[in-house]
């Protein structure tokens, strides 16, 4: 824990010194970070806590374009996943389903099931139109990303517990988004 707090206080300080380094800095490990298969949840919680309100759209933008980027590369994936049953069979009934919203609700919700990365792997071999796919994860990805970053934006507000008095924490913002996240 005494770690990760100096990690945070550096990183704060590096933000108060040169900005402009700091946001290209974030933008660029957001991108790498991203294309990896690594769990986006802390990052998209430090952006929020490093940026605040902005990070809700760095992170937004970041994983648009990242996940087009993995969806339009997955295509690599197919021989390797075509080995197991379920993905042929999965594969054929979602594209010779002539319902998009179907396909779209499919997409969206297994959003919030399978990891990011794999997801668009996933996908991204199976569906021959992207137009879905990219509807679908603009509009999943906004309670996702949205409730995260205001998970670090508050715990950048509570860093110091000690200076908070009782009508701070009782704040409608606080308690609508502990209700919601949890």
């Amino acid at each position: 824990q005494l770690a990760t707090e100096e990690f945070l206080e550096k990183l704060t300080l590096i933000q108060n010194k040169n900005y402009t380094l700091f946001i290209i800095t974030i933008c660029f490990l957001n991108f790498v970070y991203f294309l990896t298969p690594i769990p986006t949840l802390p990052l998209i919680v430090l952006n929020g806590f490093l940026i605040q309100n902005y990070g809700f759209f760095l992170s937004y933008f970041m994983i648009i374009i990242c996940s087009t980027i993995i969806f339009s590369k997955s295509k690599m994936f197919i021989s390797f996943l075509q080995k197991f049953n379920f993905y042929n069979s999965l594969s054929s009934k979602i594209n010779n389903n002539i319902n998009n919203n179907f396909n779209f609700y499919i997409i969206a919700s297994s959003r919030f099931l399978l990891p990011y990365f794999f997801h668009n792997v996933f996908f991204g071999s199976i569906l021959k139109n992207s137009n879905v796919f990219i509807f679908s994860i603009i509009l999943a990805e906004i309670p996702i990303i949205y409730i995260l970053n205001k998970f670090g934006k508050y715990l950048r507000d509570f860093s110091d517990l000690y200076s908070y008095n009782l009508n701070e924490i009782l704040n409608f913002n606080f308690i609508l988004f502990f209700l919601v996240f949890f």
